[in-house]
């Protein structure tokens, strides 16, 4: 029996997988599916990470011309994925290939989050099975698996294959090496083909004023370490590069009542919302009160002159379960097609914003966003290249909000939400029509409607201060009342009021 040691978010493992179902040997295969980049996550931007899926991607095109596949918009990670795999290999073994295959068409040819259990659940209805459930010995086997993949002399790298011969193919080979391999015969080239290697190393965010901390206790060669002088240096350099773990001076905190785990759990930003706190203990704290971090809200504590390999065990441990929460609960406060907000998450946090606008008297703007003549889009390009357009709308959108509590969520269909918290009304008008620009710089082709023939959408703008006298929901009407005073002139305009109302229109 052969094994091939994959991963779903690998552009090689997908071609090797393709060519193993051209040669009709996916019976003869054992799939083992491993994580060799446990750190990625569809909702946090990687600039590293999405380069290398650049590269790597290039690099497929050019090894295989003849397979057909798209680049995602994202990096993905892949566990919950791996997990349903082994679960539907358990419970429903006659589906599991079929299954393998819909994931990585799903992402490779679809562009789809598949660490989205919305997602997933979408997949598995195709095999009429009406519920995603992880079988209980699954992440168990995985782990297995892992641990199989690094002492087995792969150099950590994937795609590979090995015998019951104890022989290996590493990498993304031809299709007529692969037939050489499968079917034993000596003329196979065993040399290393295009590969994914491993990357492991979780991000710490470490609050403590020095460095002193990574030389001493934390080993860099096993975490990214990112040092901050303070909370908003924090903010400004990682709030699009979530942390998966924050390190917090005890001592430091104590000197200022604790304020800043306070507010990291207040802060309203996709990057740095819920990530664990762990306090370290420095030299100066001889006797600490180790059940202190806890009533604080931190989920751990370590000191200095705690044993190295232990303080290794136990950051390794709370990172990776950090991403498995991350992964469960980005879902439940993300439009899985576009990556803004969903409804529901909204509302939480502009309940949030607008009371601590009423009660420090701070500006908010509304914005509503409707794509125009999207039906007509839909008719003419389908359903599919709809979703797409959404996406790059959504994309374009957020890219103009990039503030920790700016707020941009997906509120229906084609139409978007926008909050901008603590911006005079002037300054959210200059953000809104940078939104226009972008949009019309995008210059998406839409030629089943009048001109101009692209994608052009219809803006309504409603700036207050927040008052007890006026409800969050009727804010949003008027914001909603705004935006179709803009469809009603003609659409492709920014209509915007204030509570004392000043229209203005920005047409092509």
């Amino acid at each position: 029996m052969l094994r091939v040691y994959s991963d779903f978010n690998c552009p090689f493992c997908f071609v090797q997988h393709s060519r193993i179902l051209q040669l009709g040997l996916e019976n003869d295969i054992e799939w083992r599916f491993i994580e060799h980049a446990p750190n990625l996550s569809s909702n946090v931007r990687d600039l590293q990470a999405l380069q290398r899926l650049n590269e790597e991607f290039s690099l497929v095109l050019q090894r295989a011309p003849g397979i057909s596949i798209s680049k995602p918009e994202f990096c993905v990670n892949t566990r919950l994925a791996i997990l349903s795999f082994i679960s539907i290999q358990i419970s429903h073994p006659h589906f599991a290939y079929a299954y393998l295959s819909k994931l990585y068409e799903a992402y490779w040819q679809q562009g789809k989050d598949i660490s989205d259990t919305i997602v997933l659940r979408g997949i598995l209805s195709h095999f009429d099975i009406n519920d995603l459930v992880f079988h209980d010995h699954a992440e168990e086997l995985q782990n297995r698996w892992q641990q199989q993949w690094r002492s087995s002399g792969f150099n950590e790298r994937i795609p590979a294959i090995s015998s019951s011969e104890n022989r290996l193919l590493l990498g993304l080979q031809h299709v007529d090496n692969i037939h050489k391999f499968c079917s034993n015969s000596p003329k196979v080239n065993l040399n290393l083909g295009a590969a994914c290697s491993l990357q492991e190393k979780s991000h710490l965010a470490i609050l403590n004023g020095t460095q002193t901390i990574s030389e001493k206790i934390i080993n860099p060669s096993f975490f990214e370490l990112h040092f901050f002088t303070g909370l908003n240096d924090l903010i400004k350099n990682m709030a699009n590069n979530r942390p998966d773990l924050i390190i917090l001076d005890f001592e430091l905190d104590k000197s200022k009542n604790f304020q800043t785990i306070e507010l990291l759990k207040k802060i309203p930003s996709s990057a740095l919302k819920d990530v664990p706190v762990i306090y370290y203990f420095n030299q100066s704290c001889e006797h600490p009160d180790l059940a202190v971090p806890y009533t604080l809200g931190a989920i751990d504590s370590f000191s200095w002159n705690d044993d190295f390999s232990f303080i290794h065990a136990k950051l390794k441990r709370r990172a990776i379960d950090s991403r498995k929460l991350l992964q469960l609960s980005q879902h439940s406060s993300i439009d899985s097609l576009t990556g803004a907000y969903n409804r529901r998450e909204f509302n939480l946090l502009f309940d949030k914003l607008w009371r601590i606008s009423c009660r420090k008297k701070l500006p908010l703007s509304i914005v509503m966003v409707d794509i125009d003549y999207f039906k007509q889009y839909n008719d003419h390009y389908g359903h599919l290249s709809g979703d797409d357009c959404l996406i790059k709308v959504a994309s374009l959108l957020k890219n103009n909000a990039q503030r920790t509590s700016d707020i941009v969520s997906r509120f229906g269909g084609e139409e978007f939400v926008i909050v901008l918290f603590d911006i005079e009304a002037s300054i959210a008008e200059e953000v809104v029509q940078s939104m226009e620009a972008a949009l019309e710089t995008a210059n998406i082709s839409h030629i089943n409607r009048e001109l101009p023939h692209r994608v052009t959408a219809s803006f309504g703008i409603f700036s207050l201060f927040p008052h007890p006298d006026i409800s969050p929901n009727q804010a949003l009407d008027l914001a909603d009342q705004a935006m179709y005073r803009a469809k009603q002139q003609g659409r492709n305009l920014i209509y915007g009021e204030r509570s004392d109302p000043l229209n203005y229109r920005n047409a092509d």
